[in-house]
């Protein structure tokens, strides 16, 4: 099957937006079907892509979501100079099984007996909005 691949970076540069996207989206450098799981790591393709372009991390969060048909996509979240702890990846879990029922028409799914429903979503939405605008408050 072809893929159409497409990238969206943010909290890079410009620069280092273009490079990535060079590498991911033209180059193909990283193999996306291999990243099957949510899981912390170091290493490999992904990040000798991020060094290719000057981009330190000691760890990346792989998030894997699913769209409607046969889309899908990976989201990776660089370490902020700790590892990610295990509810970090606890939670990613889960808002990668949300946004999966959400892509096959499902505002609701149940994730290891925990119900996460469009609410829990929403209101996660409005907290981190709310952080963000507290952050950029501060000096």
């Amino acid at each position: 099957m072809e893929h159409n691949y497409a990238a969206g970076f943010r909290g890079f540069g410009e620069q280092q937006a273009r490079g990535l996207r060079e590498i991911l989206v033209d180059e193909k450098a990283v193999a996306f079907d291999a990243f099957q799981n949510v899981e912390a790591g170091n290493g490999g393709a992904l990040q000798a892509v991020l060094e290719r372009v000057g981009i330190e991390t000691s760890e990346v969060l792989t998030v894997p979501v699913q769209g409607p048909d046969q889309e899908a996509g990976v989201l990776w979240l660089l370490a902020d100079g700790r590892p990610f702890d295990p509810d970090e990846c606890e939670r990613a879990r889960i808002v990668a099984a949300h946004a999966d029922a959400v892509a096959a028409g499902r505002g609701i799914v149940l994730v290891d007996g925990r119900l996460v429903e469009n609410l829990h979503v929403e209101d996660a939405h409005r907290v981190i909005a709310l952080a963000d605008a507290i952050a950029r408050l501060l000096p």
